[in-house]
């Protein structure tokens, strides 16, 4: 029988990120499905009684729903996707190879209950038929802990060519009233853990553990188009209107870590706009910030034109000056690399952000739009950056990581004059000028 380790830690500081992808999607609650708004988006509950709650879960949490669930015996919670002709499949795990995997929920009970999480490998036909149980996670407390586990390898003979090649669960072993969930994530475990160890992270004294990076300082959460709308086959997070054609392609972004962007056939009346549960303005922003707004494109008619804007809002839903529009740009036949400055007015402290069309004569495509603050001449940004830190001096960038990472500097023309895997430090040589630097999908100018 191979050991098993429960490990509880009580915080004083923050933890080590992770700085990988979520492999799942919906691990929030955020979002709900479309046919029944009791529900969260992309879960099945199997003889469970549930309720989405409209509130912040842990401190520091930038979401603003989680799931209550009446535990039951043998009551099951499955993550789910939505594959191309738009059916429910359960091989949600979104990579290309067999792995072992990092798993981080929140949870909260305040009753002695228990629960497993159970992870089924699916072969290259989409079947399943081996998989790996997690041993017993006791949940108590009344308090929200972060638990964090770690799944054995695939079984041999399982070969896959699925995009998605393993489902996530949540047994049921006990029926002790109301436990509450958030912010499941699925990782690659890159540094081959002890299958079965189980951390569990408790707040002591008011310094709640923070959470794995899923996502970044980007406001755009969906601004890389990698989830998809179970309802619709469009990017999650946007609304199209009046495109002759919508498609999500393989073709992505110079130096993405993705697998797919978003590509359109425009009119001179399409539109791409922010779009969460019928609300617009999800970008939370600072009054008299400065931010930088980056996007990659490329389009096969020099002739289409596209224009980026912002609608800012207030507390009153209203601002003196409530519209930013940048100057008119066209397209590449190759990816480019497209940055505005934009300063957010008094009294905003929201934004919706759209893309607009005057012309539409062929394909174009969009990947990796980045919002994020400017960053001081120091190169530092103003929140700090969580998994990186720059430095700056006699024409030098210096990038040390906290582990390793992709790292693309560009100059203003969007030219690529440095990319590398970078596992520690580096130091880089650049002339005078403004350059983008690019790490796992964060954008940060800085100012040689």
């Amino acid at each position: 029988m191979k050991k098993t380790t429960l490990l509880t830690l009580v915080f004083s500081s923050c933890i080590g990120l992770y700085a990988q992808s979520n492999l799942i999607a919906g691990g929030d609650f955020d979002i709900v499905n479309q046919h029944n708004n009791r529900l969260p988006d992309l879960w099945n509950f199997y003889g469970l009684d549930i309720q989405l709650i409209e509130s912040v879960s842990y401190p520091n949490n930038k979401g603003w729903r989680y799931v209550d669930v009446t535990a039951k015996v043998g009551g099951k919670m499955m993550n789910y996707r939505v594959n191309e002709e738009m059916k429910i499949r359960y091989n949600c795990i979104r990579a290309t190879s067999i792995a072992k995997y990092v798993i981080t929920f929140w949870a909260k009970s305040k009753e002695n209950n228990a629960i497993k999480i159970h992870i089924p490998w699916y072969d290259a036909n989409g079947k399943s038929s081996k998989s790996w149980t997690s041993p017993a996670i006791q949940l108590d407390g009344g308090v929200w802990k972060r638990y964090t586990l770690y799944t054995d390898a695939a079984p041999s003979g399982i070969v896959s060519n699925l995009t998605a090649v393993a489902g996530l669960e949540v047994w049921f072993d006990t029926s002790n009233g109301i436990i509450s969930f958030d912010d499941f994530s699925v990782t690659a475990d890159t540094e081959n853990h002890q299958a079965g160890d189980i951390i569990v992270e408790e707040d002591k004294d008011g310094q709640t553990p923070e959470t794995p990076i899923v996502t970044s300082d980007n406001l755009f959460r969906y601004g890389n188009f990698e989830e998809v709308n179970p309802s619709y086959k469009t990017p999650m997070g946007w609304y199209l209107q009046n495109a002759t054609d919508i498609q999500l392609s393989d073709e992505v972004a110079t130096g993405s870590t993705g697998r797919q962007s978003l590509c359109v056939l425009p009119t001179s009346n399409t539109s791409i706009t922010t779009h969460v549960n019928g609300v617009t303005n999800i970008l939370n922003v600072n009054q008299g910030e400065t931010y930088v707004l980056s996007l990659w494109a490329k389009g096969k008619s020099a002739k289409d034109k596209f224009s980026a804007h912002f609608s800012w809002y207030g507390n009153n839903d209203t601002v003196d000056d409530p519209v930013y529009i940048a100057k008119e740009e066209g397209f590449k036949q190759d990816w480019a690399l497209h940055t505005y400055e934009v300063k957010v007015p008094a009294g905003v402290n929201s934004a919706s952000f759209g893309i607009t069309f005057s012309t539409g004569n062929d394909y174009v495509y969009f990947d990796d739009i980045s919002l994020t603050k400017k960053m001081k001449s120091t190169g530092i940004s103003e929140q700090g950056i969580k998994n990186a830190l720059f430095s700056i001096g006699r024409g030098k960038l210096s990038v040390n990581v906290k582990e390793p990472a992709k790292v693309l500097v560009l100059d203003v023309s969007g030219k690529i004059v440095y990319a590398a895997t970078v596992k520690d430090k580096s130091i880089i040589s650049l002339n005078k000028g403004s350059y983008l630097v690019k790490i796992n999908n964060r954008i940060h100018k800085v100012v040689i």
